[in-house]
């Protein structure tokens, strides 16, 4: 089930010589090395105007935030051709018509493919557990949410994805659908029957949208599941930054096809994005293009023989639980990225929330936890080092024995508790309603006004335009009593108390 790289995609310096380029790498050292007198923004100019402590950690990276507004051909620094060059080289690597740089985050690529797929009242068909981006993306639009319920294996405890049939249903329940949302892998690097799901959308004429945020690596290496560009997706929004080399906050996002019109992409783009670019996230953005096209493969290849070692390392220690492979075939769960460890961590008396304090405190930081899992991500940025501290300190947190934080039977009756929404009005319309504050005790037979996520994964409990159930209110309650951390759409309210709904 894993995928075989599509030929189309460059992944070797001796494929494509291109590759071997760095225009904004190279525009912006032009700039700086050309030594002129900067009496433009940013205020810093090149480091000297920065706090001595943030100076001292950035060093000479200080020196190429340049404003995106100078550019000089005689000296060779042209950002906007630059940014032109470096994305068309990223849409070459990843065999696309067109990829755009995001210094927004893969949220602001989500809300551009909305925005250029959807309007006002149209429908979209996406899963229960999509991240909050593509809530905010509805509300954006205007557009109505057509849930499909997630799959979830109590074995596994962990959410899947839907099944080809459950989208099929759902094409035939709404035939003026205009666009279907997907989600490749899920946080847990859960990933789906992507190719088939693709096959009958299109056979409807409607774009598929992406969110790839997990799967950036996908394309190089044949070991990790079928990437959505490979499986012939419209639109799809890569984290770079979760998983390769780029900085925090930078990602890419890809159209191909003529489902999607690029030029709309581009403007909505103009809509959610800062007219300002951080120069550095784009630099970063180029040189991980660049990275995985001379050695995606190799480094992807030692990342994945790392996990292997991680999770042997963990099965051997009393108390942990892990799965791989050998759980695909299950509905909801058809590939899976090795590299991406959930450990079940109930037969330690402990809770997910319970492992990762007592982790941290060990010295090692997961990515996320949840009623019976810690996850951890191994990247091409692990060593043999970093990979023998995660198992140590693990050996170290079973070796401290079981707390009386419950039983395992009691972790696993809350393990899943995101329940399947009633949906009364569009989130838009929830977003712009008078609205007002309400402890839960009241919340019940309210429609939500904002959105409730632990964070991380940030897929909300409840969403604008929801109608608050007593399951609801359940889960909040039982992901706050765990010690989740909770955020919302309104900072500022106590989401513990209670939320915004819409007024009577």
């Amino acid at each position: 089930m894993a995928m075989v790289i599509d030929p189309g995609v460059r992944t070797e310096p001796s494929q494509d010589e291109l590759q071997d380029q760095l225009p904004l790498l190279h525009s912006n050292r032009a700039y700086k090395m050309a030594g002129i007198g900067r009496y433009h923004t940013p205020g810093h100019k090149g480091g000297p105007g920065l706090p001595a402590p943030l100076a001292e950690m950035l060093g000479p990276a200080a020196a190429f935030d340049i404003c995106d507004e100078v550019e000089d051909r005689s000296i060779g620094n042209d950002w906007d051709a630059a940014v032109e060059k470096a994305e068309n080289l990223a849409a070459r690597l990843y065999g696309v018509d067109r990829s755009f740089f995001l210094v927004n985050g893969t949220t602001s690529g989500i809300q551009a493919l909305f925005l250029a797929a959807v309007g006002p009242e149209d429908e979209v068909i996406l899963p229960r557990d999509a991240h909050w981006s593509a809530v905010s993306a509805l509300i954006l639009t205007g557009a109505r949410p057509v849930y499909l319920p997630t799959p979830f294996d109590d074995m596994l405890g962990v959410p899947g994805i839907p099944e080809p049939s459950d989208y099929a249903a759902a094409l035939a329940a709404h035939p003026r659908a205009k666009a279907v949302f997907l989600i490749n892998p899920n946080y847990y690097g859960i990933a789906g029957r992507l190719a088939e799901i693709v096959k009958l959308v299109h056979e409807r004429g409607l774009p598929v949208l992406v969110d790839e945020a997990h799967g950036p690596h996908f394309p190089f290496h044949p070991a990790l599941p079928l990437s959505a560009v490979a499986a012939g997706a419209d639109g799809v929004a890569h984290s770079v930054h979760k998983l390769l080399g780029a900085l925090t906050q930078a990602s890419l996002l890809h159209v191909r096809g003529t489902r999607l019109d690029p030029e709309r992409v581009a403007a909505a783009l103009r809509l959610v994005t800062s007219t300002s670019p951080n120069p550095l996230l784009c630099i970063s953005l180029d040189a991980a293009r660049w990275q995985m096209a001379h050695e995606g493969t190799a480094l992807l290849g030692k990342a994945l023989d790392l996990a292997l070692a991680v999770r042997s390392g963990l099965a051997q220690i009393p108390g942990l639980r892990l799965w791989g492979p050998e759980v695909l075939g299950r509905p909801g769960y058809y590939d899976i990225d090795p590299t991406k460890i959930a450990v079940d961590v109930t037969g330690l008396g402990l809770t997910g929330f319970d492992a990762e304090k007592r982790l941290r405190e060990l010295g090692v930081q997961v990515e996320l936890s949840d009623f019976r899992h810690v996850l951890a991500l191994i990247t091409i940025g692990d060593t043999p080092e970093t990979a023998s501290r995660l198992v140590e300190a693990f050996r170290r947190l079973a070796h401290q024995g079981r707390v009386a934080s419950g039983s395992p039977v009691a972790v696993r009756r809350m393990a899943h508790l995101l329940p399947r929404p009633e949906v009364a009005c569009s989130p838009r319309e929830a977003y712009f309603a008078p609205r007002e504050w309400v402890e839960w005790r009241a919340a019940a037979g309210r429609v939500a006004a904002e959105w409730i996520a632990p964070y991380p994964p940030g897929i909300p409990l409840v969403s604008p335009g929801e109608v608050v159930t007593e399951a609801v209110i359940e889960a909040v309650c039982r992901f706050s009593e765990a010690g989740a951390h909770l955020r919302t759409f309104c900072p500022g309210h106590d989401p513990r108390r209670g939320l915004l709904v819409t007024a009577r």
